[in-house]
């Protein structure tokens, strides 16, 4: 598993049979919307892969949603890019509710139309990758890629986080999102966060409304 592709550059599923107790907590349907809400989960407030699984199942049953209203911190960015994937299949408009942050506005972008609500934001930072994390990471696949020290793994690391910004840099053109806005949200720091305004969000074609 790569963990690199878990973070960000940087705003679910209730299934009401075999979904988990905190699953049930973050999805909830509202006429043909599904609102997905990390933030009201006790147990997982970070979008995760399992989100992505179900939602695409949960679509796959409930043929009458139009769109998904969104709101969280983030969380796994690979986990987001999957469900971006879904929303797209579905030709689902998104809504941004209360904060979008982070992972949460690489799945919002997916949207057919792009709504920002009233008092709502959408925030941007820039990627780590987490120190605790990445000593892991080299300890459970040194072997399997051949590493000889930390060094070598430094070197992937950089290759890898070079792949991340360019997947990242080649989603936000295929959305339309201007240059100089992609810039700007792929050179902040990991502690700099960066919420424009709803200008800024028209002009740069990140929102339609």
């Amino acid at each position: 598993m790569n963990y690199l592709r878990y973070f960000l550059v940087s705003s679910t599923i209730w299934l009401f049979c075999l979904a988990p107790t905190w699953a049930e907590t973050r999805f909830e349907i509202k006429g043909d919307t599904l609102v997905f809400n990390t933030e009201i989960s006790t147990e997982d407030d970070c979008i995760n892969y399992d989100d992505a699984d179900k939602l695409r199942d949960f679509l796959s049953l409930q043929k009458n949603i139009k769109r998904i209203q969104l709101t969280s911190g983030g969380g796994f960015a690979g986990a987001a890019y999957k469900m971006l994937r879904v929303v797209e299949d579905y030709n689902l408009d998104t809504i941004a509710s209360g904060e979008c942050l982070s992972a949460c506005v690489i799945i919002f972008l997916a949207g057919k139309n792009r709504t920002l609500e009233l008092g709502s934001r959408l925030g941007f930072h820039g990627s780590y990758w987490a120190a605790d994390s990445l000593k892991k990471y080299y300890n459970e696949q040194k072997k399997e890629y051949g590493w000889a020290d930390e060094m070598a793994f430094s070197g992937w690391v950089y290759s890898e986080s070079r792949r991340d910004v360019a997947r990242t840099l080649k989603y936000l053109a295929s959305k339309n999102v201007t240059l100089d806005f992609i810039i700007k949200a792929l050179s902040l720091d990991p502690d700099q966060y960066w919420y424009p305004n709803r200008k800024e969000l028209i002009a740069a074609k990140f929102i339609t409304s």
